[in-house]
């Protein structure tokens, strides 16, 4: 993740968060209306879970699949 990752509670920018970075598990996938990709997380450090948008993954190693959606 990219530092300071807002960890929202739902898959849109307008739904409130708190700020992360470092490892996450990523356990399913959506996209949302504006067609973006998001991500349900579990921060390793601090087990906070949320949604974190595509675009701050530094790194990820998942297909976006039906059986994960």
């Amino acid at each position: 993740m990219k530092s300071g990752t807002p960890l929202r509670t739902g898959p849109s920018s307008t739904c409130s968060g708190r700020y992360i970075s470092g490892a996450v598990a990523v356990s399913c996938w959506y996209a949302n209306s504006a067609g973006n990709i998001w991500y349900a997380t579990a921060h390793y450090g601090t087990l906070q879970d949320g949604w974190t948008y595509g675009g701050n993954f530094t790194e990820l190693s998942m297909t976006l699949d039906d059986e994960n959606y």
